[in-house]
C-alpha cells in the first residue's frame, strides 16, 4: 500500500482522500470555518498511516477575495486528479467570485526535508470545513 494524499483538518487531523501510486480522480464541496471569511487555505499532506504524526507537506491552495458570508453558507469546490505517473493536479474555486488556486505536483519528486515546510503552512489549518457531503473540517 503506498502514501495516502489527504488534507489537513481545521481541527488538524489528517482527512484522506486517495492513496498515492493509484490513478484517481476526487471531487469534494468545502465551506468556510469562519463567519465573513474572506481567504481559504488548504494545505495537501501524504501520509503513511493517513494521520499527521507523520505526514509530508505537499502544497498549500489559496483563494483571496471570497464574498464575506456566515460560516458554513458558502461552498468551494475541490478537485484533486492523480495520474498515472504520480503527479497530482488540484484546484479549488469560488464560483461566485470566480477566483481559484491551482497545484500541480510531480510526488515522485517532492522533498522530503521537514525544513522546507513554512511556519504559514503550519498555521493554516483553520480555513475550511467539507460540506455535509463528508461532514469534517479542512484546513
Amino acid at each position: 500500500m503506498g502514501n495516502i494524499i489527504g488534507i489537513k483538518l481545521a481541527d488538524g487531523s489528517f482527512y484522506p482522500v486517495m492513496e498515492e501510486g493509484q490513478p484517481f480522480s476526487k471531487k469534494l464541496e468545502l465551506t468556510t470555518v469562519r463567519d465573513d471569511q474572506t481567504t481559504v487555505h488548504l494545505d495537501l499532506y501524504r501520509s503513511a498511516t493517513g494521520s499527521m504524526e507523520d505526514a509530508e507537506y505537499v502544497d498549500t491552495l489559496v483563494v483571496d477575495n471570497l464574498v464575506p458570508h456566515p460560516k458554513q453558507e458558502h461552498y468551494l469546490d475541490l478537485d484533486l486528479n492523480l495520474d498515472e505517473n504520480n503527479n497530482l493536479s488540484a484546484q479549488i474555486g469560488d464560483s461566485e467570485t470566480g477566483s481559484s488556486s491551482n497545484s500541480n505536483v510531480s510526488l515522485q519528486n517532492l522533498p522530503k526535508d521537514p525544513a522546507l515546510i513554512t511556519e504559514e503552512t503550519e498555521i493554516s489549518s483553520s480555513f475550511l470545513t467539507c460540506s455535509p457531503i463528508i461532514s469534517f473540517a479542512f484546513s
